[in-house]
């Protein structure tokens, strides 16, 4: 049985704090409030075992938390289940009924939680009743089928991650959030299996470069996908969150280069790593 959630006192890491406070402008206690609600939400969805849809704020806690991995996979065997999936909605426009269905999910979150925080929902958006959720449920083509646990996920198939391919809609999505060209982000992403590989049979390798973490951060959001490359590998791959400060750091020591060594000794030719993506932005050319 999951622990109640009020008995689970989860607390964000320093390090995802961190990260998360440089990527979005906020204030530090607004972050610790969205961390708490993004850990109603997720708790929600564990109990219910519903595909409930977050908020777009919840949602970018949710990535973040993903990419702190032992983190997250913690607090997932905390309520019960294994690992809870995240799926990105790609570019197919709003869903026609996106606004009752956040009510739905705040109902549901006030059912499990006792609390829901209406700062990090819509505007106008409040929890339905318990009659008006019965009536959602008839009638909307939703699917609330447990689709975040068991199952496979219809946009993925094991069969290009077993080829090293992205899932689809990962190169896309990357290359209009980092404004690069469709080439560029293939191109990093095979720059990133060439670590992940090196990284399965040397799990004490070092960080990657910024910008192949960047990728990394980016495909641990089609988190089916990058299980079954994991699988693929022989076992988990952990990913410890670097924020930028940091990252700019470690450019003037000597960790990515030893790194870059590494890959370089364990492949052959045309294959090994490409030395332009562990280059500092100053020096690179992402646009290629």
């Amino acid at each position: 049985m999951p622990a109640p959630y009020d008995a689970l006192q989860v607390e964000a890491s320093p390090a995802l704090l961190e990260y998360f406070l440089e990527e979005y402008t906020c204030a530090p206690v607004d972050a610790v409030s969205l961390f708490t609600e993004t850990t109603r939400f997720l708790a929600t969805v564990a109990v219910t075992g519903l595909h409930l849809p977050p908020s777009p704020q919840v949602d970018l806690m949710w990535h973040a938390f993903l990419a702190d991995t032992e983190n997250y996979r913690r607090f997932c065997h905390r309520l019960g289940v294994e690992y809870l999936h995240h799926h990105p909605t790609g570019n197919n426009g709003p869903h026609p009924h996106a606004r009752e269905l956040l009510n739905y999910t705040q109902f549901r979150i006030q059912q499990v939680c006792r609390t829901v925080n209406p700062r990090w929902w819509p505007p106008h958006s409040t929890p339905m009743t318990g009659a008006g959720a019965a009536e959602f449920e008839a009638h909307t083509d939703w699917h609330f089928t447990d689709a975040t646990r068991t199952g496979k996920n219809p946009e993925h198939t094991s069969s290009g991650i077993e080829s090293a391919h992205p899932p689809k809609g990962l190169i896309k999505r990357y290359a209009v959030e980092y404004a690069v060209n469709e080439s560029c982000a293939e191109a990093l992403f095979f720059e990133l299996d060439l670590y992940l590989t090196v990284r399965g049979h040397n799990p004490h390798l070092g960080p990657p470069c910024a910008a192949v973490d960047t990728m990394w951060t980016e495909f641990l959001l089609f988190s089916r996908a990058y299980h079954q490359y994991c699988a693929r590998l022989g076992g988990r791959l952990e990913h410890t969150l670097i924020p930028k400060t940091r990252a700019r750091i470690a450019y003037h020591s000597s960790a990515h280069a030893r790194t870059y060594s590494i890959l370089t000794e364990h492949v052959v030719g045309h294959l090994g790593p490409q030395r332009h993506w562990w280059l500092p932005p100053t020096e690179r050319h992402d646009s290629m």
